[in-house]
């Protein structure tokens, strides 16, 4: 898991958003018929044949359903770049045997920004591509050497490592934040925030692929509690804080949930920082 050092509100909440991904993110093993409705499956079910090739050199070009293998060694990146003729809904899936690897994409535009950032050997993302445009996908050794595999591939279930009960959701929405310091408070509103993370339909639990860092994980069901410490080596910085996520589900509304934390930020030379906010979201991808 890479450390993330904050500079803003935005980011570290962002960061903290997606899907936070506890200590769960092991797959599935089977990719039987999904016990889910039909009219929520965005993606395959099985994972088209894919083209194997070696990394060669950084920002290689790759196309869709390709399967990457490479070695890498602590604190070293592989870049790639991936460019559409169609739009497409793309999965990466990154797996390896180094201690700690960390997986993002992201396009000139910033349109599409996601990451990756679990501790352990295994990662993925969906997100949308749109054609032609051109994508950079980084695989990153936070910790420890080795070799790994990555997919980028037509988004599917397979893939993913997706139960028979499960599916992947990936949601958005608009933050509030109010942060109060010795010269005032004031108020951020409206920034986006993503959130991946798989559903049980069987039972409502969740558990995670996405954004996370140095913070402790538990899930209770429907809900996630989360609490975070995080310090910048390189300066007086440092940030804790806690939060819930809650997660829903019905036939009408669809996959949605709301997140409220509370943090502060404290620095040498600048005031401290209380910061409480929330976000709706709800989902607008599902496979």
């Amino acid at each position: 898991m890479r450390p993330v050092y904050c500079l803003s509100m935005v980011l570290l909440t962002a960061l903290l958003s997606a899907c936070s991904g506890g200590s769960d993110s092991s797959s599935g093993q089977g990719t039987e018929s999904p016990v889910v409705p039909e009219a929520l499956l965005m993606g395959l079910t099985h994972e088209p044949g894919l083209a194997r090739i070696s990394y060669s050199h950084d920002y290689q070009e790759v196309e869709l359903n390709t399967r990457i293998v490479g070695d890498i060694a602590h604190e070293e990146a592989r870049y790639f770049n991936l460019e559409t003729t169609s739009d497409q809904r793309v999965a990466l899936v990154l797996s390896g045997n180094a201690t700690d690897i960390d997986l993002s994409v992201w396009d000139t535009l910033s349109i599409v920004s996601k990451g990756s950032f679990q501790s352990g050997s295994k990662e993925a993302l969906v997100f949308e591509a749109e054609a032609y445009r051109t994508y950079a996908i980084e695989v990153f050794a936070f910790e420890g050497s080795g070799s790994y595999e990555l997919k980028v591939v037509q988004a599917n279930r397979e893939s993913l490592g997706l139960r028979a009960n499960e599916i992947y959701v990936v949601a958005e929405g608009e933050a509030v934040e109010i942060c109060d310091g010795e010269l005032g408070s004031h108020t951020q509103s409206n920034f986006p925030m993503d959130y991946d993370y798989i559903y049980n339909m069987a039972s409502g639990a969740v558990r995670g692929y996405g954004y996370s860092i140095d913070h402790y994980v538990t899930y209770q069901g429907t809900r996630e509690v989360y609490e975070y410490m995080q310090g910048d080596l390189y300066s007086d910085r440092f940030v804790s804080g806690t939060g819930q996520l809650l997660y829903r589900y019905n036939e009408n509304a669809g996959f949605y949930g709301r997140e409220l934390w509370e943090h502060t930020f404290e620095e040498a030379g600048f005031e401290t920082l209380n910061c409480r906010g929330q976000v709706e979201f709800s989902s607008s991808l599902s496979i």
